[in-house]
């Protein structure tokens, strides 16, 4: 949906993404980002701590702890945990929690930390992700959301992410009743997610493509294929855009699912 928010952005809306996974790999590509575009963003918090998506499945669940945990991982002494716990549902809880105090109070620069309370429905709209496509954690967080908006009389919108769009309608299907063309926007939403899988690949578009000699070969191979798994995903994104633009008055689209829609919304300015 990176179409959609720059196109929000470009009418002057206000724009606050809210992360629930702190990925060190990527938080100065975030804060880069942010700057560029001109959106707000913040990490989701369990008392105080971040989740992340890199902890072995060894106490799922559980807090990690510096003394206990000593493979190696940057996140180790970090104290973070994964988004999706299989030990139960007191992470589930949480997680709902974290994310309606998130969404329905989030921390102004006027009151204490943690006690903000000027507007109970801060947002005109909520974008989620959809619970149909192939990834854990989207799944987990449809079904947080949806608890934590239950008071929440603004719109949800469910958007869906090319790189796991489920085709086979395994966990049921997405039928999207909302479009925004993004011809307009669909250049610049490449570059942003090229920023993004870029970083996650190890590998970067300004490199060059010719390999020198003295480079060991196994690099040379692992170079080369992450270069062509970055060129893939970046097509994938732009056909799949291209592929949602076919029913709608635009070349390239993003479409949307609207679970809650306020149609007074359509008198107000």
């Amino acid at each position: 949906m990176g179409g959609t928010i720059l196109k929000y952005i470009e009418n002057n809306w206000e724009v606050d993404i809210l992360f629930m996974i702190e990925d060190e790999g990527v938080t100065n590509i975030v804060e880069a980002n942010s700057i560029r575009y001109g959106f707000n963003y913040s990490y989701l918090k369990v008392d105080g701590k971040t989740f992340n998506a890199n902890w072995l499945n060894e106490h799922p669940g559980l807090w990690v702890d510096e003394k206990d945990y000593t493979r190696g991982s940057p996140y180790h002494s970090k104290q973070r945990r994964r988004l999706v716990s299989r030990g139960g549902h007191g992470t589930l809880a949480s997680l709902i929690r974290a994310l309606e105090i998130a969404i329905m109070a989030p921390q102004c620069n006027d009151c204490p930390e943690g006690t903000c309370e000027c507007d109970p429905n801060p947002y005109n709209n909520v974008f989620i992700p959809n619970p149909y496509d192939n990834h854990e954690d989207n799944n987990v967080t449809h079904k947080a959301a949806i608890w934590a908006l239950r008071h929440y009389k603004g719109n949800i919108v469910q958007y869906e992410y090319a790189k796991y769009h489920n085709f086979n309608g395994i966990h049921g299907t997405f039928i999207p009743n909302g479009y925004m063309p993004i011809d307009n926007q669909i250049e610049e939403k490449l570059r942003w997610c090229k920023t993004f899988t870029g970083a996650r690949s190890n590998y970067s578009a300004d490199q060059p493509n010719i390999i020198d000699d003295s480079v060991h070969y196994h690099d040379s191979v692992h170079y080369q294929t992450n270069k062509n798994a970055h060129a893939a995903l970046i097509d994938t994104i732009e056909s799949h855009c291209a592929m949602r633009g076919h029913h709608t008055t635009g070349r390239y689209a993003e479409v949307f699912k609207w679970t809650q829609y306020d149609m007074d919304g359509e008198f107000r300015n």
